[in-house]
């Protein structure tokens, strides 16, 4: 016989919820034996906030109306908990415009309307329309999305100000979660760099403007049917530092080996160069996750140049872009999800571009890459660079994978 999995719910926040498992005794760590399949009701309620989501559910669950509540679907051992907003919660409605700093765009649940402050919980759900964030100088606790089908576009990432312009303190703007964020659905991206000529300070630093960067205090979970997608949000054609006429340079040259390859093994933060035309695509752009807790990933993170489209139909490209940026820091990281900053595809008669840039950095005491089940890649027509560090490494003396496609 099959060993029914213990189910056990933990208490991660301040506000100390009571927490019940099958209606059963609360407390703030409760734990209970399950038949393996079951569905088993769990209850959270807080001295204090609200209930505005649940770290680790398993897929299957299934959230109550109200969040305070949750039938988790128990398939193996696995440790739950309630994540509670201290302040407002502001749901997106995006009923006038995809811009976050417009107050009719946003409900609170009393359903007066108003936009994000400090210490705020952002939730998107599937009432939620597509979400432009310009508040780069707010700091919410928790970011939720569940059954959100649509995509945040993030203007973060440089110190730049509309215009081109650095900004007076220099300092690169982010999104910055004091709590948790939880992306079951749905796609999180930087707002595009294709607008910006050549010439400009944007395409001359291979900045840009906008890069993906996201600090979280807490845990980020990243659903297999949600993912940080920057696939068209780098250079427009022919522009950036890894240009060549038979395809880009990045981490790895493109076909033509002689060109040189840029960017930073250790902080690959670039935002990527495009193709060498219009049927070659736009250049992925740059993501940069700093998690102070667990980084769960069983979706995607995805920096590679998406394909050319005819219409409706995927054609690979001649002259394809390179690999984007990917940088990622956390405590610890789990799950089976992809990692990618692979170049776009090329034609048979075509010359690929070469790979990004991908940098793993885990701060944990005693973790390890060794059960890490990500799928990790940055191939082209020359291989880009993994490089990978634990807390036991010295500093940039980690770990440098440069891996051949096949």
């Amino acid at each position: 016989s099959v060993p029914a999995p213990v189910f056990r719910t933990v208490n991660a926040s301040p506000s100390a919820p009571q927490v019940s498992i099958a209606d059963g005794a609360a407390g703030a760590t409760v734990s209970k034996w399950v038949t393996r399949g079951e569905k088993v009701l769990v209850k959270a309620t807080p001295t204090s906030g609200h209930v505005c989501g649940w770290l680790n559910l398993p897929t299957g669950s299934e959230l109550d109306v109200a969040h305070d509540s949750v039938m988790v679907a128990v398939s193996a051992p696995c440790t739950v908990s309630p994540i509670i907003a201290n302040g407002s919660v502001r749901y997106w409605r995006g009923t006038t415009s995809t811009d976050s700093d417009v107050a009719s765009n946003w409900l609170d649940l009393n359903g007066t309307e108003g936009c994000p402050e400090k210490g705020d919980t952002i939730v998107l759900d599937e009432g939620s329309t597509p979400l432009t964030w310009t508040l780069a100088g707010v700091s919410p606790q928790h970011w939720i999305q569940s059954g959100y089908s649509g995509k945040v576009s993030f203007c973060v990432g440089t110190s730049r100000a509309e215009g081109g312009t650095p900004a007076e303190d220099g300092v690169n703007r982010e999104l910055k979660l004091t709590g948790n964020a939880v992306i079951s659905s749905g796609i999180w991206a930087s707002a595009s760099n294709v607008s910006f000529k050549k010439g400009s300070e944007e395409v001359t630093s291979d900045e840009g403007r906008y890069r993906l960067w996201v600090t979280v205090d807490g845990d980020l979970s990243v659903a297999s049917d949600a993912a940080i997608d920057v696939k068209d949000c780098g250079f427009a054609c022919t522009l950036g530092s890894g240009y060549h006429t038979s395809g880009g340079a990045h981490g790895g040259t493109g076909a033509s080996s002689g060109y040189l390859t840029f960017g930073s093994l250790f902080e690959p933060v670039l935002v990527g160069t495009g193709g060498n035309n219009d049927f070659a695509g736009y250049g992925a752009g740059a993501v940069k996750l700093t998690v102070g807790g667990v980084l769960a990933l069983d979706g995607t993170i995805n920096a590679t140049p998406s394909a050319y489209k005819k219409g409706t139909t995927n054609l690979c490209s001649h002259y394809p872009a390179p690999g984007g940026s990917i940088w990622l820091t956390a405590k610890q990281m789990t799950g089976r999800g992809s990692v990618l900053a692979n170049s776009g595809d090329a034609t048979e008669t075509g010359r690929g571009g070469g790979g990004g840039r991908i940098a793993l950095y885990l701060t944990g005491e005693g973790e390890t890459f060794d059960e890490l089940g990500w799928t990790v890649e940055c191939f082209g027509k020359a291989s880009g660079t993994v490089y990978r560090e634990t807390a036991s490494d010295v500093p940039h003396r980690g770990e440098l994978i440069v891996r051949a496609l096949g």
